[in-house]
């Protein structure tokens, strides 16, 4: 990784390292998916992780999500060694405090809005576990998007497009019982409007300020550049650049890129089909 700059260096002495990664590989067949990537993010910051498609960022989310085991390296999460960086489960990974919004949605269009979140957290189910994941959901969608006008006894499948991406945000940043030291972002704002992605950026702004950290994954030059602390950009597997988001302008992240006219990979229309919950 890159040396720390100088907004970096200047960051509370007691700020809590919510992870580090130290010289993460990951490869598929002959392909080197990340090669030899160190990270660490301290509670409290706002970090855009920026490269075209295939440049491991996918890959790196998936890692420290528990959803992938690298080849090499190491992990240290909320404070916890993650042997060999391996044995990291999704449910494990929440406990620590992980939270993900993946590029694809996840929900499960013939449910309803609440039952998607005794899926994603299978530890809410209980005798009164529709009641409390209905006032869980409203809650989160109320405090990320005002105004929303989603009814959490919705079926997913009649929802807009739009209206799913801010289910998919709620369920991820619901109050479950367990810490959220880390929400990582992948492509959050590509279905919502101007106005939503201002009250997602207004709420990441302020969970912030209380010492969450937040990793936001964007082909939004712009958008990075407006709502980050930081800067991460990953070319072919590697980190290319670690910095403060002043210390950098747009030509130069999409020269460290790599690859003019980066697109993101088009979000699936459709949500999956689901088990109902008993």
């Amino acid at each position: 990784m890159l040396p720390l700059t100088e907004e970096q260096s200047d960051m509370p002495a007691t700020a809590e390292q919510v992870i580090s990664i130290d010289h993460v590989a990951k490869t598929y067949g002959e392909t080197r998916a990340l090669v030899d990537t160190t990270f660490a993010a301290a509670s409290g910051e706002v970090i855009g992780l920026i490269g075209h498609n295939g440049a491991g960022k996918s890959t790196l989310m998936r890692i420290i999500a528990g959803i992938t085991d690298p080849d090499e390296g190491a992990l240290v999460i909320a404070g916890e060694p993650i042997a060999g960086g391996r044995g990291l489960s999704p449910r494990r990974a929440t406990e620590l405090g992980i939270r993900v919004v993946h590029q694809e949605l996840s929900l499960c269009a013939n449910l309803r809005v609440y039952e998607n979140l005794v899926i994603r957290y299978p530890g809410r189910r209980g005798p009164r576990w529709r009641r409390d994941c209905r006032a869980l959901m409203t809650a989160a969608l109320d405090r990320v998007f005002p105004g929303h006008g989603i009814a959490v006894n919705a079926q997913v499948g009649d929802l807009s497009l739009g209206q799913r991406q801010m289910v998919e945000i709620a369920v991820a940043v619901a109050d479950v019982g367990t810490p959220m030291r880390l929400l990582m972002l992948d492509e959050p704002t590509s279905a919502l409007d101007a106005v939503t992605a201002a009250q997602l950026f207004d709420y990441l702004r302020d969970a912030a300020g209380t010492g969450l950290t937040c990793l936001l994954v964007s082909h939004r030059l712009a958008e990075i550049q407006a709502r980050t602390d930081r800067i991460v950009v990953l070319r072919d597997g590697g980190i290319v650049f670690d910095g403060a988001t002043r210390d950098i302008d747009r030509d130069g992240l999409v020269k460290l890129m790599g690859k003019p006219g980066w697109r993101p990979r088009r979000r699936a229309s459709a949500a999956s089909r689901c088990g109902r919950p008993p």
